[in-house]
């Protein structure tokens, strides 16, 4: 995503290709901490229109309701659950595009899975401008209650990754098995390149 105003490492494969390829040890901001801080802030000085597109109608509905509980000055929450598709329609865009213009809101979280969250994400921007708007992708499992964190040594040592795999095998083996070293490989290719 090169439009992006703030692109924030919340992985560890990031850190260790930043340190990698640039030598720069970047600071980890946690999908979880960002989203926390975020609603923190708008629910203590009475302000904001929050916006949740993601996720099934009951899983949604769950993470909202404890979400205006849990923050609840913020003036409104409002949600959309897109159906289940390994790329969206035009219709189903055009949906979605009206949900999040009616809404209005001053952020927009977004919860589809990576990397169609990301491209979801420049998509619905271009064409529904929103002050704040990030692709949160576990956030949504994790604050609603339907995936584990794990322990904190866990996060401490960057491998929520591994964690998670072994929690849903079936969702995220080709990501672990198939994206990773893929990655992995891209990124040494470019070390190597360099020197």
């Amino acid at each position: 995503v090169t439009d992006a105003t703030h692109v924030l490492c919340d992985g560890v494969g990031l850190a260790v290709a930043s340190l990698l390829t640039n030598r720069v040890r970047v600071h980890r901001v946690w999908g979880l901490d960002f989203f926390v801080a975020v609603s923190r802030e708008l629910s203590s000085h009475g302000f904001g229109r929050v916006f949740f597109l993601g996720g099934s109608e009951r899983s949604i509905h769950r993470l909202t309701t404890k979400y205006r509980q849990e923050f609840s000055g913020l003036e409104a929450v409002g949600h959309y659950a897109p159906p289940f598709a390994a790329a969206f329609s035009d219709e189903q865009m055009i949906s979605m595009s009206d949900a999040v213009a009616n809404f209005r809101p001053d952020v927009l979280w977004i919860g589809v899975g990576s990397p169609k969250q990301e491209k979801l994400l420049h998509r619905l921007t271009a064409k529904c401008p929103v002050p704040c708007a990030a692709a949160i992708g576990a956030v949504f499992d994790f604050y609603g209650g339907d995936g584990r964190l794990g322990p904190d040594w866990v996060r401490a040592n960057g491998l929520l990754w591994a964690y998670r795999t072994l929690q849903e095998p079936k969702r995220l083996w080709r990501r672990v098995f198939v994206s990773l070293p893929l990655f992995g490989l891209r990124v040494l290719k470019y070390v190597f390149r360099r020197h």
